[in-house]
């Protein structure tokens, strides 16, 4: 859709479906990116143009393997990145990587002050919007990824600008302080939660689904962004709930709503 180009989930499978390094996530992440590669540069792309990535892994206890993998064949300035461990379509699958990329567009990328693992104060960059309120991530990844008027932000969770968890053991508080993160990014971008069309929740316990649903209402107003929700565990110990997100600026005034009202 013109230079937008969505991928499909992406596994370690061949061109014949046979399934490439079992038990193996260094080569399976390693077959997975070739997989990626191949795709976006039939469409005249590389890996440098993902803007977008969502990574769901089958074991936590991979997840150093598939991180040292992803950071070789993604560099700064990072796409956005949300991760979660869960189930996958195929037996012996340990990772997919679903992602969006944008073809010769320039960018505007959301990122901490301080520099986030593997990099240096000399990358950064004139495209790229600091913050010292967002915390340094604990993988490599963009807060926030704006393309013309659509934003990209990654899943945001309940921790403060130093990496600290907030609210531990509560629900409405993590959900209060991921939103909170979900604002300022938005904020950094130019944006507001008017902008939010969509979103992507991810909780650890569906018995917390009334206090998380009473917060999440608290900053959107209708029309509301379209959402999904899902049980997954997080990558940090102790973290009840991410929220990833889509905007689009100025997308609650010619927004064409279905709702079930």
């Amino acid at each position: 859709m013109g230079n937008l180009l969505f991928l499909r989930g992406f596994t370690a499978q061949d061109r014949h479906g046979e399934l490439i390094g079992p038990g193996d996530m260094r080569a399976q992440t390693e077959q997975t990116f070739a997989n990626m590669a191949i795709v976006l540069a039939e469409a005249g792309g590389m890996l440098a143009d993902l803007r977008q990535t969502h990574v769901t892994i089958t074991d936590w206890h991979d997840y150093s393997v598939d991180n040292a993998v992803y950071n070789r064949h993604v560099r700064a300035p990072f796409p956005t990145r949300t991760t979660v461990q869960g189930g996958l379509g195929r037996e012996g699958l340990l990772i997919e990587i679903e992602s969006v990329a944008t073809l010769a567009t320039p960018r505007q990328v959301i990122d901490a002050a301080v520099p986030q693992v593997g990099r240096t104060i000399l990358q950064r960059r004139a495209n790229v919007t600091y913050s010292d309120k967002l915390a340094p991530g604990l993988a490599s990844y963009a807060y926030g990824v704006r393309v013309g008027d659509l934003l990209y932000i990654s899943g945001q969770v309940s921790t403060d600008a130093q990496g600290r968890l907030v609210g531990a053991g509560d629900m409405a508080v993590h959900t209060r302080q991921t939103l909170a993160h979900l604002r300022l990014v938005l904020e950094l971008a130019g944006m507001g939660m008017d902008d939010v069309v969509k979103t992507t929740v991810m909780r650890t316990d569906w018995r917390y689904y009334a206090s998380y649903n009473a917060v999440y209402r608290e900053p959107f107003a209708p029309p509301y962004p379209a959402r999904s929700t899902v049980c997954s565990s997080l990558a940090q110990k102790g973290l009840l709930i991410a929220i990833a997100a889509m905007a689009v600026a100025g997308a609650s005034t010619p927004a064409v709503v279905a709702t079930n009202d």
